[in-house]
């Protein structure tokens, strides 16, 4: 005998079953000890994102003003799981992957947020003075295996010159701010590739007028923190951590993620980590070792064959001297650039003022890594400038590889 379900009872079960929410932004990030987390943006509770993974409650406060365009709050959820055991997670109907092995293709980005905090030395916030939208389609292009941010995310600052309003609190506690200088810029490259990022000084504790609670929320590879007396300074060496990355059809790598944003001194003990490792191993900082404006004099572990870093607006390629890994400082992805300065000097020391621009690591299977800039004009149309080869610390300048920037 069929059955027949009174109607109200319908009605009420459709009334209680949760709306799935929707997911504003979703990505993959990298963490030590074989761990990645799924992090996810989304209208509603976590429990109803629709996830391959089960989500829980990031951080429930959140910034200032975090709801979508229709007004509902935001939720940050995340699930941490081991990488060899899962190759791929779903949210929101999308795909995103999950690294077995090494990667092959690596992009590199930094300082991409738009510096309106004067309005005589800061920028526009639109094309062509800010163009990190563009940069990010770029580098999604490029097709990596994986992206790098450097640091320092946000810049906006609440006030300048005494106008109205102007308080202690800043804009950096907002989701508006946030959204507008990385996440909308960024929709498309989130869940291109998985992510590593490193904490900028735009993101440290030593000012109201800092993106820590930002950073804490989003990216900290730890718990985000509520408050900002909990948020770690002065301890840049306890916060480093190392990301192994078995081989495949690349060689295997080690990432050192040091936490340089409180702009302590460097010394030799800040790189234990990378002692006695026999894979290689890139660090990763937001404030280099060797710029215009410092010099680190200590050796590091033999192990460690490259420096990935930030903080100076601008493209360079350094390298101390023939027994130094060379570094890359990749901090023209999108704020205001550096003005021409002295150029130091330095066994081999190329730079580019002009130009907002990534990075493409490529590593094959055998053979030496290749680096090339790729320069973003205002037009849009990515060109490789320059391209180096670096076997060990051994580099070579050679022709501008020009699919490394964009794959014909």
């Amino acid at each position: 005998m069929k059955r027949v379900i009174p109607s109200g009872l319908v009605a009420l079960c459709l009334l209680a079953a949760p709306a799935q929410a929707d997911v504003a932004h979703a990505w993959v990030q990298l963490l030590p000890d074989g761990k990645a987390t799924l992090r996810v943006i989304a209208s509603g509770e976590c429990a109803s994102v629709g996830a391959s993974v089960p989500l829980s409650l990031r951080n429930r406060d959140g910034l200032q003003g975090m709801v979508d365009g229709a007004g509902a709050a935001l939720s940050v959820c995340e699930a941490t799981f081991d990488r060899a055991a899962q190759a791929s997670v779903t949210v929101g109907g999308q795909t995103l992957t999950v690294p077995q092995e090494a990667p092959r293709r690596v992009a590199v980005i930094g300082d991409t947020g738009c510096r309106k905090e004067h309005p005589d030395s800061g920028q526009r916030c639109a094309a062509p003075d800010w163009i990190f939208d563009t940069v990010a389609q770029g580098v999604a292009a490029a097709g990596p295996d994986l992206v790098v941010h450097v640091g320092d995310f946000v810049y906006q600052w609440n006030c300048w010159n005494g106008d109205e309003g102007c308080g202690t609190e800043s804009q950096l506690r907002e989701w508006e701010y946030w959204q507008s200088d990385f996440f909308s810029k960024a929709k498309t490259l989130l869940p291109a590739a998985p992510w590593v990022f490193v904490r900028g000084n735009h993101e440290d504790c030593r000012q109201t007028d800092r993106g820590w609670r930002g950073w804490s929320i989003f990216f900290a590879p730890e718990g985000s923190e509520s408050d900002q007396a909990t948020c770690a300074k002065d301890q840049a060496a306890d916060l480093s951590y190392m990301i192994s990355l078995p081989g495949g059809t690349a060689p295997a790598l080690d990432l050192l993620v040091y936490d340089s944003a409180d702009e302590i001194p460097f010394k030799a003990s800040d790189f234990a980590k990378a002692e006695g490792r026999s894979d290689a191993v890139w660090l990763l900082t937001h404030v280099p070792l060797w710029s215009v404006y410092q010099t680190y004099d200590d050796s590091l572990p033999d192990s460690i064959q490259m420096v990935l870093s930030g903080h100076e607006h601008l493209f360079e390629m350094v390298q101390a001297s023939a027994e130094d890994p060379p570094q890359l400082v990749v901090g023209g992805s999108g704020t205001k650039l550096e003005a021409p300065h002295r150029r130091p000097r330095f066994h081999l020391f190329e730079m580019d003022f002009y130009n907002f621009s990534f990075v493409i690591i490529d590593r094959p299977a055998s053979g030496p890594v290749v680096v090339t800039e790729c320069i973003v004009p205002a037009s849009g149309q990515v060109q490789a400038a320059k391209s180096w080869t670096v076997q060990g610390r051994t580099i070579s300048a050679i022709t501008a590889v020009q699919d490394a920037c964009v794959p014909s």
